[in-house]
């Protein structure tokens, strides 16, 4: 069978949720709501700041599976920011250019970017893209396409994705469209939120392009030898608010360099600690991209 059918109820069972069959979804911490169309499941993660929404259909008779995925992330240095400054900074940032980078760093299987383009509601403006990647089931070889829309509001971001099989997506494009468009962000302030769902952490690779033997690190590092990560970090990834220092000696010595993002590394990295910088929205894009690719996406049914 098809592993992409039970794609979005794994991605429920792997949460502890059962679906539930609504026609809407409100989140109980009051950060967005959203229809749902008919026949798809849906759930709200409940103690998870960072994934908001999980939606699936499943079709075993054709043999076709869709899912889409929300994560939100806290912005705190954009809580001040207007409506309006934050489209022009968020237009200036999320160009072809970045998003090809972005999807080229998204993982070891190739991802390309199909389109991309925004559309404007009530003020904000709303970002997206079209994407197309590999997906190997069984040995063989097909092709997985997805959409994920941005919307940037003063204080957050929203991203929801959707994907199926490629030979699926324009079946599905209508159910995927009514859940894109009737996602609507709360700009209400959130008073409290865990900061657990949204700090960063880095993620180094043995080899270049983000690929390889991965480590996760979530917490400063003095001495990445300690780690278990034997091998020389060639590349790097920073997912989350914030960015990392990288040293090449211990207890953050040596050489030194700001990362965030994905990124190459210019020397051995040794000690890695959370620097003072926040992430910007581009930053923030790329990050939510690859949490929802790795979730929900060709690089999660490989």
């Amino acid at each position: 069978m098809n592993r992409l059918i039970l794609l979005g109820l794994a991605i429920l069972a792997l949460a502890g949720l059962a679906p539930t069959h609504a026609s809407e979804v409100r989140d109980s911490k009051g950060r967005f709501s959203l229809s749902v169309p008919a026949g798809w499941s849906s759930q709200v993660p409940e103690n998870n700041n960072e994934v908001t929404v999980v939606l699936a259909k499943v079709d075993t008779e054709a043999g076709t599976g869709a899912a889409c995925l929300g994560i939100y992330f806290d912005m705190p240095t954009t809580r001040s920011a207007s409506q309006a400054d934050l489209n022009t900074v968020v237009e200036g940032q999320l160009t072809e250019t970045f998003w090809r980078d972005a999807l080229k760093a998204s993982g070891d299987r190739p991802v390309d970017l199909v389109s991309r383009g925004k559309r404007d509601i009530d003020g904000r403006r709303i970002h997206n893209v079209v994407f197309t990647g590999e997906v190997v089931d069984g040995g063989k070889k097909s092709t997985g396409k997805g959409k994920m829309e941005l919307h940037f509001i003063p204080g957050a971001m929203h991203s929801l994705m959707c994907i199926t099989e490629a030979s699926a997506f324009d079946g599905h494009s209508a159910a995927f469209e009514l859940i894109f468009t009737s996602y609507v962000p709360s700009t209400a302030p959130i008073i409290a939120m865990a900061p657990s769902g949204t700090a960063s952490a880095l993620t180094l690779f043995a080899r270049t392009s983000q690929t390889g033997t991965a480590q996760v690190v979530s917490r400063d590092m003095p001495d990445l030898r300690g780690a278990g990560f034997n091998s020389k970090a060639a590349s790097v990834t920073v997912d989350g608010i914030g960015s990392w220092l990288l040293c090449s000696g211990v207890r953050y010595t040596g050489q030194c360099a700001m990362v965030s993002g994905p990124a190459a590394t210019p020397f051995e990295v040794l000690s890695a600690r959370r620097g003072e910088t926040q992430a910007g929205p581009a930053d923030m894009a790329a990050s939510a991209f690859r949490r929802a690719l790795a979730l929900n996406g060709p690089g999660a049914i490989r």
